[in-house]
């Protein structure tokens, strides 16, 4: 009787052992899933805000670019159409621009941008 009580805990153990060791390498799995995505994707916003600016410089849309540019008319104030114009209207060509990379730094984001021939000024 002894024997047979035994080998029903031994299948009891290794069914809670394997329980055990499915729910670790799951809990792995799911953070090194979650990690990654989240190093490739956590500055995705800003990528697709900087993607934006550039399409509307392509398509020559400065008062579109300028207003995203510039969220805030306390922003707006510091930093006018004149001058937004001085720095990036024309002989300014971003045609063929590249996102390279994008940097958490503290609260803000720094975009790579490789922006194509800037028509001799570097943007």
């Amino acid at each position: 009787m002894a024997g047979l009580l035994e080998g029903d805990y031994r299948a009891g153990e290794e069914r809670r052992s394997r329980v055990i060791r499915i729910i670790v390498v799951s809990v792995l799995a799911l953070t090194v899933i979650a990690g990654t995505l989240y190093f490739f994707f956590h500055n995705y916003r800003q990528e697709q805000q900087v993607k934006q600016f550039m399409k509307l410089l392509e398509a020559r849309d400065y008062q579109g670019a300028y207003n995203l540019w510039m969220g805030s008319d306390s922003a707006r104030a510091r930093y006018s159409m004149s001058d937004f114009m001085q720095d990036w209207g024309p002989p300014v060509d971003v045609s063929g621009y590249a996102i390279l990379d994008a940097e958490s730094c503290g609260k803000s984001v720094i975009v790579d941008v490789d922006s194509g021939h800037a028509g001799g000024r570097k943007v």
